[in-house]
C-alpha cells in the first residue's frame, strides 16, 4: 500500500512539473515588421508590450508596408530598431546606415533608400488600418473567412488591432508561442525555427498544456486567453536575407489547424492574450495554465 501511495505522489508531482512552464524569451518590435528588440524583462498594459508596434512604414497610399507581403516589405526584418523607455524614442538602423529616431525626416529617407519606394513612418494607429499581404501558395495558409482570396497573390487587408489597443498589433495585445510548438514545426520542415520568425512577445519553454488554456498564469499575473493565432507568410521568411522558405510554410500548414473564434478554421500557431492590468514579464518566470 505505501508503495502505491509513494508511486501516486511521484505521478502526481511529475504532472504538476508538466503542466508549469517556464518564459524562455521576450520581445518588443518597436517598428511593425523590423527586427526584434529582446529583453530580459518588460512591462506590459491593456494596450500590450510598453513599446511594442509603437511605429509602423506607411507608403504613399496611406498603406502599411509589412513583411507579410516579402517582395515589399521582407527587407524591413534586416532593419534594427529598439525603443527606450526613458525618452520614448525609437531608434533604427537599416544595413550599414547610422542610426536615425523615428519620425524624423533622416528616418524615413533611410526606409525609403532600403525599400526602394518612398515611405514614411507613422505612429497614428488609425482605425480602419490596412496593410498589404501576400497570401501563401500553400492553400491550407489561406484562412475559411477570407473567402475571396487567391493563393500566391498579393491583397490589402484591415487591421483589428490598431482599434482595439492603439498599436499596430495585428489583433491581440499579448502574443504568446510554445518551444513544444518550435520543436515539433522543425522536426516537419527539417530545420531549426527561429522563434523570431512568428513575431512574439513571449516565448514559453513547454507547449501541449497551454493549448485549450482560456487563462495562463505568469508569475503572479493572469493573462487572459483570447484567441489562437492564424499564420500568414511571415513565418517563412527569414529575418537574415528576406527569402521565402517553403518547407516552413508547408509544415505551419499542417501544424494545427483550428477554429478561430467564430471566424472560421485557419492553420494556427500560437496564443493572442489580453492583460487586465499593469504587469511586469521576466525571463524566468513560472508560467501555468489555469
Amino acid at each position: 500500500m505505501s508503495v502505491l501511495l509513494t508511486q501516486n505522489r511521484c505521478w502526481m508531482r511529475s504532472r504538476e512539473n508538466h503542466q508549469m512552464g517556464t518564459v524562455a524569451g521576450l520581445w518588443r518590435y518597436p517598428v511593425k515588421s523590423a527586427g526584434g528588440q529582446g529583453m530580459t524583462h518588460v512591462d506590459a498594459n491593456q494596450g500590450g508590450v510598453v513599446g511594442d508596434r509603437k511605429w509602423a512604414v506607411v507608403d504613399d497610399a496611406g498603406i502599411i508596408v509589412s513583411a507579410k507581403h516579402p517582395a515589399r516589405g521582407g527587407r524591413l526584418l534586416q532593419v534594427s530598431c529598439g525603443y527606450c523607455d526613458g525618452s520614448g524614442e525609437t531608434r533604427l538602423r537599416v544595413p550599414a546606415g547610422p542610426e536615425v529616431v523615428a519620425g524624423t525626416a533622416e528616418a524615413d529617407r533611410a526606409v525609403s533608400a532600403w525599400l526602394s519606394e518612398p515611405v514614411h513612418l507613422s505612429s497614428d494607429p488609425v482605425p480602419g488600418a490596412a496593410l498589404r499581404r501576400w497570401w501563401p501558395s500553400q492553400l491550407d495558409l489561406v484562412p475559411e473567412w477570407q473567402s475571396s482570396a487567391l493563393p500566391g497573390t498579393a491583397a490589402v487587408t484591415s487591421m483589428a488591432g490598431p482599434a482595439r489597443h492603439r498599436s499596430f498589433v495585428d489583433y491581440g495585445a499579448l502574443h504568446l508561442i510554445f518551444t513544444d510548438d518550435l520543436r515539433r514545426l522543425g522536426v516537419a520542415s527539417c530545420c531549426d525555427i527561429d522563434p523570431i520568425r512568428f513575431r512574439p512577445n513571449i516565448l514559453v519553454e513547454g507547449g501541449s498544456e497551454f493549448r485549450d488554456a482560456s487563462r495562463i498564469r505568469i508569475g503572479d499575473v493572469i493573462l487572459d486567453v483570447e484567441l489562437p493565432t492564424p499564420r500568414c507568410a511571415l513565418p517563412g521568411v527569414s529575418p537574415q536575407n528576406g527569402t521565402l522558405d517553403a518547407a516552413i510554410l508547408r509544415a505551419l500548414a499542417k501544424h494545427d489547424r483550428r477554429p478561430v473564434g467564430s471566424l472560421g478554421t485557419a492553420a494556427c500557431f500560437g496564443l493572442y492574450a489580453r492583460l487586465s492590468a499593469n504587469a511586469r514579464f521576466s525571463v524566468g518566470d513560472q508560467v501555468s495554465a489555469e
